[in-house]
């Protein structure tokens, strides 16, 4: 038997933002690279969550030239939304293209207000013009 499925696609157009990269130096990609979330950062996941003594990260964004201006300033939700106050700043924050030679870099700080078991869960996205956005997960502990 041969069975044959398929599935609509709702959203035309193109869905991967391929050239984009996301990583913690400059020319990296642990986060996302070539437009796809990487393993540890498309949920949340304990072994990669940062600990309580780090207040902030760098996360350091790069895309190919001809495409940097469809990127929108990233947009992020704390789950739970009581007991860890996140803030971004940086390039990447304020809206500046990213291109190769001149990665944005995105701050994240972030403080503890109230200590859990369990990490907080920080989804950050990052809308692209005519894309899906960029979607990835940081988990932060507060011991």
């Amino acid at each position: 038997m041969l069975v044959e499925l398929a599935i609509p696609c709702v959203k035309h157009g193109f869905r991967v933002f391929k050239g984009f990269t996301i990583g913690f130096h400059p020319r990296s990609w642990e986060v996302v690279y070539n437009g796809m979330t990487q393993l540890g950062f498309e949920k949340p996941h304990h072994e990669f969550s940062f600990g309580t003594e780090q207040t902030h990260v760098s996360l350091y964004l790069t895309a190919v030239s001809a495409l940097s201006d469809l990127i929108r300033k990233p947009v992020f939700k704390v789950y739970p939304d009581k007991g860890l106050e996140v803030r971004l700043s940086g390039s990447a924050a304020s809206g500046g293209a990213p291109t190769t030679l001149s990665p944005t870099i995105l701050n994240i700080e972030w403080r503890c207000e109230i200590a859990r078991d369990a990490p907080y869960v920080i989804n950050i996205s990052i809308p692209v013009e005519n894309y899906d956005p960029i979607e990835f997960t940081l988990t932060k502990l507060c011991g």
